[in-house]
C-alpha cells in the first residue's frame, strides 16, 4: 500500500477543517503534516487534533511558503479573495493543489493560478462540492428518471450572508 499524501491545510476554516476530517476518517490515505491559519483557536486546534509537529504550525500561508517542501500538496481554503497568491506560490514550490471555490475572484487571477500550475507542472483541482451535496444528488436523480418533469431551467442560487466574507 502506498504512503498517505501529506498535506498542508492552508487557512483552518469551516471548510478547511471539513477536507482536514479526510485524514481522521482515511489516515492511511492522507495525513495533514502542517498548518496556516491567523486565528489562534482554529490553528491550535487543528495542529492538536492531526498532531503536527510546532515547527510545522504557522500564523500565515507566507511562513509555510518560506520552507522547504515537505508534503505532497497544500489544500487551499482561505477567504475568497486571499486564493491567488498561496496558489501561485505553492505552485511554483511544487506543491499539488486542492484550491476552495472560487478559483479566484478575477480572470487575471485565474490566469495566474493556471499559468502557474502549468509552469509547474502540478495538479490543480478546484472543489464545487455543492454537486455532490445529498440535495444536489437527490435533484439529479429526480431529472435524469423524468420524475419531475421536463426541466427547462435551474437557478442555483447559493445563500450566501455577510458572514462569507468576515476575515
Amino acid at each position: 500500500m502506498a504512503d498517505p499524501v501529506r498535506a498542508i491545510i492552508i487557512g483552518a476554516g469551516q471548510r478547511g477543517r471539513a477536507y482536514a476530517q479526510y485524514a481522521l476518517e482515511y489516515p492511511d490515505a492522507l495525513q495533514i503534516v502542517g498548518v496556516a491559519e491567523p486565528q489562534t483557536y482554529w490553528r491550535e486546534h487543528v495542529a492538536t487534533t492531526y498532531a503536527i509537529p510546532e515547527d510545522k504550525v504557522f500564523t500565515t500561508w507566507e511562513d509555510v511558503a518560506k520552507l522547504e517542501k515537505f508534503a505532497d500538496c497544500v489544500i487551499i481554503s482561505t477567504q475568497d479573495s486571499m486564493h491567488a497568491d498561496p496558489a501561485v506560490a505553492f505552485a511554483d514550490l511544487g506543491y499539488h493543489i486542492l484550491l476552495e471555490k472560487p478559483m479566484a475572484v478575477t480572470k487575471d487571477d485565474c490566469l495566474r493560478i493556471h499559468e502557474a500550475t502549468k509552469r509547474n507542472n502540478v495538479l490543480l483541482a478546484v472543489c464545487h462540492v455543492m454537486r455532490c451535496t445529498p440535495y444536489s444528488l437527490k435533484l439529479r436523480e429526480l431529472i435524469q428518471c423524468g420524475a419531475i418533469g421536463k426541466v427547462v431551467n435551474i437557478q442555483h442560487i447559493e445563500p450566501v450572508g455577510f458572514w462569507h466574507q468576515v476575515n
